[in-house]
């Protein structure tokens, strides 16, 4: 079974309500469960026979769940090069800075925007966020370009106030 299959799979048990589904392929099984509690494994303890002396029994610890470490955030970008107000990406995604594929962007270079004008949409795990702008002002940069990867509180735009 392929990664591709795999996210096959997992799309399809995302988009089904069942508490547990199992896939077999191939000789090979994937089950997926959602909300279960930690399964806690114990090793099985032999008793000696009566009146034999019983080696110390080891103590186990239940396994202790993977943390994985955020990602740091990106570096700030530079305010002293262009002066104004930077928008930050407020998730992780894909940048797009048009409602669809040949549409015209949102906004560009030297556009004036008001509160509340979008921005961008970033796709984060196929929710599409639309970015809204907090500071009215005129559009001085744009540090990505459509359907680049972004990354949290990485720089978006800069806006220069009225």
């Amino acid at each position: 079974m392929d990664v591709h299959r795999i996210k096959e799979l997992l799309d399809v048990a995302a988009d089904c309500t069942a508490a547990e589904i199992e896939f077999e392929e191939n000789g090979m099984k994937i089950v997926v469960r959602r909300n279960s509690p930690p399964v806690v494994v114990q090793p099985q303890v032999m008793l000696p026979p009566y009146g034999a002396v019983a080696p110390p029994i080891p103590v186990t610890h239940p396994p202790q769940p993977i943390t994985t470490p955020a990602p740091a955030p990106a570096p700030k970008a530079d305010a002293d090069e262009e002066k104004g107000i930077i928008v930050y990406a407020p998730t992780p995604g894909t940048y797009y800075s048009a409602q669809s594929p040949g549409a015209d962007p949102f906004v560009s270079v030297g556009d004036q925007v008001e509160i509340g004008d979008t921005l961008c949409i970033i796709e984060a795990m196929k929710l599409m966020n639309e970015i809204e702008c907090e500071h009215a002002g005129r559009v001085v940069r744009i540090y990505l370009d459509d359907a680049e990867p972004v990354e949290y509180d990485q720089p978006l735009f800069l806006i220069d106030p009225d």
